[in-house]
């Protein structure tokens, strides 16, 4: 493995988007193990910027024009959006529940990496059901093994999380529905 012509030499530039993206996929449990804790943010907000770019790109294909610009956009702050907010809503409720030490850039580096495999296959219809879990499964993982977090902790944190950002969106899909003039999207 060869270190990134710049001198850098964490995991994203001696692996690669490539390579990280095979350990996520075949062996979750030792890439965060090993490669994660050399990790920085940037390396894994640039790998997620380069999957919600795939992701936006993917989706938006089926339409023409603006049409296209527009669902892509929309895309990709769904992508970028909702990693930040779950992090932040794990983040708290992990400081909240117990005092917790570990800073917010851990949380987001572990969210961040989770989501990067998922976001490949997000696009095609129905995928959720599969990607959604799987994204989950795979920021447990590195709470687990990333961050050091307690098995029993990580799924309180990660239920409370899931939970609360599913009412946070019922709650704007209700007022959305509620105002007087429907979103035009």
């Amino acid at each position: 493995m060869m270190a990134h012509a710049s001198g850098k030499t964490g995991p994203f530039f001696k692996m690669g988007f490539m390579g990280t993206l095979s350990g996520l996929i075949i062996s979750p449990v030792r890439w965060f193990s090993e490669a994660f804790p050399r990790t920085t943010s940037k390396e894994a907000g640039g790998m997620l910027l380069l999957s919600s770019l795939f992701y936006a790109a993917a989706g938006a294909l089926p339409l023409s024009g603006t049409g296209a610009l527009v669902r892509a956009a929309i895309l990709m702050v769904n992508a970028l959006g909702m990693t930040v907010l779950c992090a932040a809503i794990a983040w708290l409720v992990g400081a909240i529940g117990n005092g917790s030490r570990i800073r917010f850039s851990s949380i987001w580096r572990v969210f961040a990496i989770g989501t990067i495999p998922t976001l490949l296959i997000a696009w095609v219809p129905s995928s959720f059901f599969f990607t959604e879990p799987w994204k989950w499964v795979l920021v447990a993982l590195g709470m687990i093994y990333g961050l050091g977090m307690g098995k029993g902790r990580t799924v309180w944190v990660l239920m409370i999380t899931a939970s609360l950002t599913a009412v946070l969106f019922l709650a704007i899909l209700r007022l959305m529905v509620a105002s007087p003039t429907p979103p035009a999207f």
